[in-house]
């Protein structure tokens, strides 16, 4: 085996991208090296070095609802992920990230929704409820009492 052999660079991709900053065995030593995006392959035996470009390891995509959220509702707000079996929410919308729309749930709390479980994108700012059942979630307009009976008045 060289270090050339598309098997080992591709497992020592996935090994890298998925766990540990550095993988090793009896023959080949793998490290990812994040500034560059590549995977340094070293060849023991040879006493070789191959970089192969990879893509960079993908972020939790709860990380920048929660960043969101710290944002509108204060540093000490909790991000949690919406309950997609047979959860139920409402409230406004605060923000949106590539996969996931964030809404407040309380003054301190706020539900990350999937978008692509969603039968519709509610915008920032609307108030929604938002149900689910059998991991399909109903996006419906929701008016708060407080602002209705306001109106009213």
């Amino acid at each position: 085996m060289s270090a050339a052999d598309p098997a080992n660079l591709e497992s020592a991709d996935n090994a890298n991208e998925h766990t540990a900053q550095v993988r090793e065995s009896t023959q080949y030593a793998a490290r990812y090296e994040p500034g560059s995006g590549t995977v340094n392959v070293h060849a023991k035996q040879m006493a070789t070095d191959r970089r192969s470009a990879v893509d960079a390891p993908s972020v939790d995509p709860l990380t920048e609802a929660k960043s969101i959220t710290a944002k509108v509702l204060g540093d000490s707000a909790k991000t949690l992920a919406a309950q997609t079996e047979s959860g139920n929410y409402r409230g406004p919308i605060i923000g949106e990230t590539e996969h996931l729309i964030i809404q407040r749930q309380s003054a301190r709390t706020s539900i990350a929704h999937p978008k692509e479980m969603l039968d519709r994108q509610p915008q920032i700012g609307e108030s929604v409820r938002i149900n689910y059942s059998d991991y399909k979630g109903a996006v419906r307009e929701f008016r708060e009492r407080a602002k209705a009976q306001d109106r009213d008045r």
